[in-house]
């Protein structure tokens, strides 16, 4: 429920958008992975789309090594912990631009901006 009240719709966010930039089978299925998939605030989503550009996309051995990362650690990954964790762990300089577009992300599906 809202502050007011009101119920919240929700809908999924996909942390690497947008979908027609994801065409190869790999692209496809590490943006469409559990964890790369948040639900968030409808609103909130709509407010991150207008201010976040997306992500910078990832080449293809990166996009092998994340995929693999994220199949070997089978622990209960929480929003864009699987994400960042898989970055720390490829210590790749290439991904920080993608680590700074997801704290942007973060930002908006937590809600942090309207504070």
């Amino acid at each position: 429920m809202s502050e007011r009240g009101e119920p919240v719709m929700h809908n999924n966010h996909h942390v690497f958008f947008e979908r027609k930039n994801y065409k190869s089978p790999i692209e496809r299925r590490v943006r469409n992975m559990g964890a790369f998939v948040l639900k968030v605030n409808a609103v909130d989503h709509q407010e991150l789309h207008a201010n976040v550009p997306p992500p910078p996309m990832l080449q293809s051995e990166q996009l092998h090594d994340l995929h693999q990362f994220m199949q070997e650690h089978n622990y209960d990954i929480e929003g864009l912990d699987g994400l960042m964790w898989g970055i720390v762990w490829a210590n790749d300089r290439r991904l920080y631009n993608v680590e700074e577009n997801l704290d942007q992300q973060y930002f908006y599906a937590s809600g942090d901006y309207r504070r």
